[in-house]
């Protein structure tokens, strides 16, 4: 009986490793072929021009949204 849930415990640790051996093969050679067609680093991606003229107003509203959540955060730490 003990020889028994031995082997399946064996076995099903050992197709668990199979299993995450494989994920990580798959992800390596996904990662390598992605190299190969997405760009080096995002600055090397040419910017439209629509974003550059709106930058300033994104980071007004980006600056709100951050003041917002933390004005949020201190109510309800505080309870009020």
């Amino acid at each position: 009986m003990i020889v028994q849930a031995f082997e399946l415990l064996f076995l099903g640790m050992g197709s668990v490793f199979a299993f995450l051996a494989l994920l990580v093969l798959v992800m390596s050679a996904m990662a390598v072929v992605l190299q190969r067609f997405a760009p080096a680093s995002p600055d090397d991606a040419p910017m439209s021009p629509l974003l550059s003229e709106n930058m300033d107003s994104d980071a007004e509203i980006l600056a709100v949204a951050i003041a917002t959540a933390r004005d949020a955060s201190n109510r309800h730490v505080s309870g009020c």
